[in-house]
């Protein structure tokens, strides 16, 4: 499944590269396999998340974060702290605080979803970590 997946996202990004070229008026080499609009509807019916153009670790990290959190475990707080299956959840947690601007607007409602709010205050920007609630 998991190679299936890389093929159809591998597609996806073919598809998307080719229609970016023909917007921009330049020649495509081969429409081979593309993704079509229909097959792409319809892995986004089956997982929303689904997203071609996101990095496959993002995902993995996000798809790993999120069931540590469903199993009551609390959210890792940085680098080092935690490891699930060879990937650093902290870490990821992280790297989406700091890049919090480089993420899309759904990866940034997935993330506050299961992260609560881990927008970087201007303080923790430089520093990496996430500033203190009232404990509401």
């Amino acid at each position: 499944m998991g190679i299936w997946l890389k093929n159809a996202r591998a597609a996806a990004r073919r598809a998307a590269e080719n229609e970016q070229r023909r917007a921009e008026g330049l020649q495509v080499q081969s429409s081979a396999g593309e993704l079509s609009n229909e097959r792409r509807e319809q892995l986004e019916d089956i997982a929303p998340a689904w997203c071609p153009a996101w990095p496959v670790e993002w995902q993995r990290c996000f798809h790993l974060v999120r069931l540590y959190l469903e199993a009551g475990r609390l959210l890792p707080a940085g680098p080092g702290e935690v490891m699930v299956q060879g990937e650093g959840l902290g870490r990821w947690v992280q790297s989406v605080r700091l890049g919090w601007d480089g993420l899309t607007v759904v990866q940034q409602w997935m993330c506050e979803h299961i992260l609560g709010n881990p927008r970087p205050t201007t303080r923790s920007r430089s520093l990496g970590v996430r500033k203190p609630t009232s404990g509401r």
